[in-house]
């Protein structure tokens, strides 16, 4: 796993999804390693999770799924993943999106305004509800290909960035530690679950 943060120089906004892919391939070139190439995933929280929707749109040819959290439709920063453009994404990529209900950075309906489009262009039927809590709701699509999205709702709620938090984590950026969902754990496990068709 590789967690590179926003450096200096920028791949802050516009996200600039060329970069990042040219630093991904020379990184898997680099670790010479017997690397599966339906394993490749992303993921991020707020910038890093529109990150990966660029990832989706643009370069869906790399990457077996994404996990962004936090990061919903375009705003006048952010770029996300447009399913109006043709060819965008060039092909399905199972999700897991996780969006807090209250979040006041990254408004929750925008993850609506972003998931809904998915759910249509890909022609998915809710198939699963996986938890229904008073303050979370998860719940699974299915595309007649057999692509998954997974959408976590919640309404955890702390530290300095209140609504737009990471569930699991303890620091000021994370929702607590003792949330009943965490995102790391809940992204690991769904990137396992979810490798590329070959």
């Amino acid at each position: 796993m590789v967690q590179p943060n926003t450096p200096e120089d920028g791949w802050n906004y516009p996200v600039d999804s060329v970069r990042i892919r040219s630093f991904l391939d020379q990184l898997i070139a680099a670790l010479d390693l017997d690397l599966d190439p339906n394993r490749v995933h992303v993921g991020g929280h707020s910038n890093g999770g529109y990150m990966a929707w660029a990832f989706v749109c643009d370069h869906a040819d790399l990457i077996a799924s994404a996990a962004p959290l936090g990061a919903g439709a375009s705003t006048d920063e952010h770029s996300s993943c447009d399913f109006d453009v043709p060819g965008h994404p060039s092909q399905e990529v199972d999700l897991f999106l996780a969006h807090g209900r209250y979040d006041s950075i990254v408004p929750f309906s925008t993850a609506v305004v972003q998931r809904d489009p998915v759910v249509a262009a890909w022609s998915m039927t809710e198939t699963d509800v996986l938890a229904d809590e008073p303050d979370y709701r998860w719940t699974r699509w299915t595309s007649p290909q057999g692509t998954v999205l997974e959408f976590l709702e919640f309404e955890w709620f702390r530290g300095m960035l209140a609504g737009h938090c990471c569930p699991g984590v303890a620091t000021e950026a994370g929702c607590g530690a003792d949330t009943p969902i965490h995102y790391g754990q809940a992204a690991l496990d769904f990137y396992i679950a979810h490798p590329r068709d070959e």
